[in-house]
């Protein structure tokens, strides 16, 4: 295998993992989605206050499940699109370094 050969490798695999650290970043911008209203509460507790504040408390869960699923996927973006900016430096540094002297 040749240093050329080696180099286009290199950026090919960072151009995947440029890629799919992309994904990642757009899987993290998804909006929240809000569960659907509590309205199914025992008739022994169900009061207006209860619903309403069961239905706070399902909308303040869900937002928080986002927010932590966004954040690890905004981690896993970030370290993906790391390795791609490491990989497409050492691609640059081998075709600096080890191309044939013109």
């Amino acid at each position: 295998m040749t240093v050329q050969h080696f180099q286009t490798a290199i950026t090919v695999v960072s151009a995947l993992c440029g890629g799919y650290a992309a994904w990642l970043w757009y899987q993290a911008s998804k909006p929240v989605v809000m569960p659907d209203n509590i309205e199914h509460a025992s008739p022994e507790f169900e009061t207006r206050a209860f619903i309403s504040m069961a239905n706070e408390a399902s909308k303040v869960a869900t937002i928080l499940a986002s927010l932590e699923a966004s954040g690890e996927a905004n981690r896993r973006a970030a370290i993906w699109t790391a390795f791609s900016v490491a990989l497409g430096a050492l691609s640059a540094i081998v075709g600096v370094f080890c191309s044939p002297s013109v």
